[in-house]
């Protein structure tokens, strides 16, 4: 298998969805392909891709395990937000990215969706049975109002996305998880504190939730904000973008609604 580079992450993208990423979510790419981390916050506006941290987790663990970098980052992204509407659109998001690269890993495919799938098929302990498959990666979802996912606890090795509303992930931490045995509480706050990154949308509505990480993990705070002014941490929106005045365009689009009585 031929390793995969930075490089590569717009014909990947373009591939899955149709159209080029933004500035932004390369600049991102690069940063956690190079030092392993993720920054403390991606500040970028509403309309701009914030799910797509999704695919820069996938394609990074994906560079990782074809070695092509020396660096290595958390295996498992937990994204959380405090709205259920939401939490099921990044799980969506997830599983149409899952989707596409498993029908690659059978059909025929572009040669950088094949790679990236093959990548991450590398990375896990388990691949599955007959009956009961195992895409590249594993997507989970963690929100009330239905059972929890519980695939994703079996191979921790896995690439894993894992998204949540930040009660429960928060109580998966504190070993108090909703919904959980108290033999499984361990194993969950285990796997969410270790080799894991906490990508918290809306940050400025879910405190709490950053404050009850782990000593030492790493947590991606996404600021939803209006455009023209600069990411803190280097890694948000990018007026010299050649997709600016689409950014610029969703962020002031109007959103008409009918007030019934």
């Amino acid at each position: 298998m031929s390793a995969l580079d930075v490089e590569q992450f717009g014909v990947y993208f373009e591939a899955l969805h149709g159209h080029a990423p933004f500035r932004w979510q390369r600049r991102l790419l690069e940063h956690v392909v190079s030092t392993g981390t993720w920054p403390e916050v991606i500040d970028a506006p509403t309309g701009s891709g914030k799910s797509s941290v999704i695919d820069v987790h996938v394609f990074a663990n994906a560079i990782w395990a074809s070695g092509a970098s020396s660096q290595r980052g958390p295996r498992r992204l937990a994204i959380t937000v405090d709205r259920r509407a939401l939490v099921d659109g990044h799980a969506e998001h997830a599983r149409r990215i899952a989707d596409v690269l498993s029908k690659a890993l059978e059909d025929s495919a572009p040669p950088i969706l094949t790679a990236v799938a093959g990548a991450l098929a590398q990375m896990r302990a388990f691949s599955g049975s007959d009956g009961d498959p195992r895409g590249p990666f594993d997507v989970a979802i963690l929100r009330g109002g239905r059972p929890a996912s519980r695939g994703w606890l079996d191979d921790p090795a896995a690439c894993q996305v894992i998204a949540a509303t930040p009660d429960m992930w928060g109580s998966r931490v504190l070993f108090r998880g909703y919904g959980s045995s108290r033999w499984a509480r361990p194993r969950a706050a285990g796997l969410l504190a270790l080799d894991s990154v906490l990508v918290l949308d809306e940050a400025h509505l879910n405190r709490r939730a950053a404050d009850d990480r782990p000593a030492g993990q790493r947590s991606g705070r996404a600021a939803g904000r209006r455009p023209g002014r600069a990411g803190a941490a280097g890694h948000g929106h990018d007026r010299y973008s050649c997709r600016w005045r689409l950014v610029r365009h969703r962020c002031r689009s109007g959103r008409p609604g009918r007030r019934g009585i």
